[in-house]
């Protein structure tokens, strides 16, 4: 039990919560309470967090000797040696096999998105996230496959709007969180593996870029895209404005050092904001149905 445990927080649940991205194709189908799409999608989900925990662990035991070193790092399950690596590898082994299985059954496709995702992440983790822009648009590349995915389990695809627009919001997640990190360490004046790659105003000119990009995106598949005009999507925009506004302040806010993706994920005004945005949708999809 507590090798399970230690696997667990290996696997780093907090971060799962990105793959909540699966059900929103369910979200523009008009039908949000289908059981039989519900079902498949958790499914999905579970399957996209297992991926992604797995990745996690395999990180962990590639960088065991790093981690050893680092003041935060050496105090995970396997660098601290609570897990040991021959443990950690059979459990990853065995959480793939399960994955990989769960994948194929709902679909060769979806099994092909999933496999697509997996080697794609773990480039990622083991060499891409090193590389500014190639790491953002890693990044898009695995949150759009997410999505991709979604439509895949229940055959009901999303406007090619929608997945610009999820890859564009991606890439400005990257690069605000790669700025946060180099503001919380010019505060602390501590050298950070941030100062390697870009300087602070050069990622200022990608996140001024990125922002209005998203932004027009969105509006532009609420104005001309087929279900922006079919659901009245237009009104929604307000929703996406103030998320994309909120993103800039805690990315900015450093009386905390929480990194951005944990902001984001225990933020109220975010959590709101995004609930008022899919009850919206929900509305407007069944009022035009």
């Amino acid at each position: 039990m507590k090798t399970l445990e230690l696997l667990l927080i290996t696997m780093r649940p907090q971060r799962w919560w990105r793959y909540t991205l699966v059900f929103l194709p369910l979200l523009f189908t008009g039908d949000l309470l289908n059981f039989v799409y519900l079902i498949k999608l958790s499914v999905a989900f579970i399957i996209f967090a297992i991926l992604s925990g797995s990745i996690s662990i395999i990180d962990d035991i590639v960088d065991f000797e790093e981690d050893k070193k680092d003041p935060i790092k050496r105090t995970l399950p396997v660098a601290s040696g609570e897990l040991s690596r021959e443990r950690a590898e059979f459990g990853v082994a065995v959480l793939l096999i399960g994955a990989f299985t769960a994948a194929y059954l709902l679909g060769s496709m979806f099994g092909l998105v999933c496999s697509g995702y997996f080697f794609v992440s773990l480039s990622y983790f083991l060499l891409l996230k090193n590389y500014f822009i190639l790491d953002a648009i890693t990044v898009s590349v695995e949150m759009s496959l997410c999505l991709i995915a979604g439509t895949i389990a229940i055959l009901k695809p999303v406007s090619p709007w929608l997945l610009v627009f999820v890859m564009l919001l991606s890439m400005l997640l990257v690069f605000c969180e790669r700025k946060r990190k180099l503001l919380l360490d010019w505060q602390k004046d501590a050298p950070s593996a941030a100062h390697d790659g870009p300087s602070g105003n050069f990622l200022d000119s990608f996140i001024n870029l990125s922002g209005p990009l998203v932004l027009s995106i969105y509006i532009l598949y609420a104005r001309i895209g087929p279900d922006g005009i079919k659901y009245n999507l237009i009104y929604t925009v307000p929703f996406v404005l103030y998320g994309v506004f909120r993103i800039f302040y805690l990315t900015y806010d450093l009386r905390t050092a929480k990194p951005l993706e944990k902001q984001l994920a225990t933020d109220p005004a975010t959590f709101l904001n995004v609930a008022l945005w899919v009850i919206l949708v929900a509305v407007l999809m069944r009022i035009g149905a």
